[in-house]
Formats: structure tokens, C-alpha cells, sequence
């Protein structure tokens, strides 16, 4: 099982990217910037027309009509064929994927909570994964800020350590963008 996979996170309704046709599209979160539901229809409507065979994407900590008003934007995301995960699985074109949009506090945002709250969030993902879409970043990978300091979550990485996915897609710190192997 071999497919082309694009990752995104921090969109925050942005749709002016480069696509290329993909098997799987992964978002991981802040698909809005103000969390209102026109915002995830428009962004919904340009993730359904990114020429990809499925689309799965987490809510972040913008995405507040998640937490605000969840039937209505779980609605809007099945409409586009969109597959939500909010501490669950599916399995996608043969990945085992798990997401969860929490991330450490900062701020009045969706989401978030202190390092005991996503430990308990992350104590549910199984052990079976291939794929796990958090939209914080473990502690030392993709979470220094601009004045230096490492923001992640030591719960994530704890939990990263014991599933030991294949791959680990997360956004949130827009200061550490990119793509990091580990052995």
C-alpha cells in the first residue's frame, strides 16, 4: 500500500496553494481563522476540489464551530465527502488514522487544555496506528517559537513513543514549519 499523500495544517481559509493530484489529503487543523461556518464551508469546498481520492482533516484550535456548534460543522465536511476526526479513527485507503485537535493552552481558543487534559485525550489512541493527525506538536519536534523556546506537548511525544506511527502529521506552530524524519 503506497500512496501519494499531501499534508497541510494552518490553512486559516487560505485556498492559494499548489495541488497536485494526490491519493490522501491530510489536514491538520485551523482550517479557519475565525472559526465561523461560512469560513469551513469555503474551505471545505476547495479541499473537495483538490483532486485527491480522500480527504481527511482534525479541527484546530481556530476551528471554534467545532466546539460551538459541532452537528452543524460535521454536516458541512459530509456534504463535501470530507472525513472528521475528533479523537477517533478510520481507516483510509488502508491507513489506520487517528486524529485529535487538541494543543497546550494559549489563549481563548477551541481545544485546548493543560498537559494532564492531553494525557488523557492521547491515552486513546490505539496502538495499531499507521497515521496519527494531532493539531499541537509534541515536545521537540515542529514547536520552538520564534523566541526559541519548545512548546510542545511532552503528553503528544509520550504518546508518540508508545504507538510509534509511521507517520505524524501536526501544525499549530507556524514559526517551525516542515518535514522531519525520525529513525
Amino acid at each position: 500500500m503506497t500512496h501519494r499523500i499531501m499534508l497541510m495544517a494552518d490553512t486559516h481559509g487560505r485556498t492559494d496553494f499548489a495541488v497536485e493530484p494526490t491519493g490522501l489529503v491530510i489536514h491538520a487543523g485551523d482550517l479557519t481563522r475565525l472559526g465561523d461556518l461560512d469560513e469551513l464551508e469555503e474551505q471545505a469546498k476547495w479541499l473537495a476540489w483538490i483532486p485527491a481520492e480522500r480527504v481527511v482533516v482534525i479541527a484546530g484550535n481556530h476551528d471554534l464551530c467545532f466546539e460551538k456548534t459541532p452537528e452543524e460543522a460535521r454536516a458541512i465536511l459530509d456534504r463535501y465527502r470530507i472525513t472528521y476526526l475528533e479523537d477517533a479513527g478510520a481507516e483510509v485507503l488502508g491507513y489506520k488514522i487517528w486524529g485529535s485537535p487538541w494543543s497546550l493552552e494559549c489563549g481563548y481558543w477551541a481545544f485546548m487544555g493543560d498537559e494532564a487534559a492531553l494525557a488523557e485525550k492521547y491515552a486513546m489512541i490505539p496502538d495499531d496506528i499507521d497515521i496519527l493527525i494531532a493539531h499541537g506538536p509534541p515536545k521537540g519536534i515542529g514547536d520552538r517559537v520564534w523566541s526559541g523556546e519548545s512548546v510542545g506537548s511532552v503528553a503528544l511525544a509520550d504518546a508518540i513513543a508508545r504507538v510509534k506511527p509511521r507517520l505524524t502529521v501536526h501544525g499549530h506552530i507556524h514559526e517551525d514549519i516542515g518535514v522531519r524524519r525520525h529513525p
